[in-house]
């Protein structure tokens, strides 16, 4: 728990332990893993790139990314606008074992990685779904429109406004 006032810190204190199994205890500096907040952490991404003028929300995915490999119809479909707001019909799948490359994202999206693992339950915009792709395909669009490894472009459009100085991406 952090309290900040008037933008100073004015309480920290960490509760609990650090797992299941330990008996370590949590302190105010603790670094934990943050999960499926890495969704939020993309689509500020997005956003900031979208006021750039870089990404259009409602543009088909396949302008931002031309190479993606999913072919089927529902796939012309896809914007960032149904990516984000979870929308876009497609199955969830979770690469546990990624690699941490900077060009790993790439290789998913556009190689066999996406397209054998993933598969549209229905047709983009019909329904809301929890589905981990959706933000690994809105962080390539981003990575393929600013030049930029998602990783370095979260750190510049992210954590380094909010001077978030101890989170990083692995």
């Amino acid at each position: 728990v952090a309290i900040l006032e008037g933008g100073e810190l004015a309480f920290a204190h960490g509760f609990g332990t650090k797992g299941v199994d330990s008996v370590e205890a949590v302190t105010a500096s603790t670094i934990f893993r943050i999960g499926s907040m890495g969704k939020l952490m993309t689509a500020i991404g997005v956003m900031s790139a979208v006021d750039e003028g870089r990404l259009d929300l409602d543009a088909p995915i396949r302008a931002a990314i031309p190479d993606l490999s999913l072919t089927t119809a529902e796939s012309e479909g896809l914007t960032l606008r149904t990516l984000l707001s979870q929308q876009s019909g497609l199955r969830d799948y979770v690469e546990l074992e990624a690699s941490a490359a900077d060009e790993a994202l790439a290789e998913f999206s556009s190689g066999p990685g996406l397209a054998e693992n993933v598969d549209f339950m229905n047709p983009p915009g019909l329904f809301w779904n929890y589905s981990n792709p959706n933000f690994y395909i809105a962080g390539r669009a981003l990575e393929a429109q600013t030049g930029t490894p998602y990783r370095e472009a979260i750190a510049e459009r992210v954590f380094a406004p909010l001077h978030m100085d101890r989170s990083f991406l692995l």
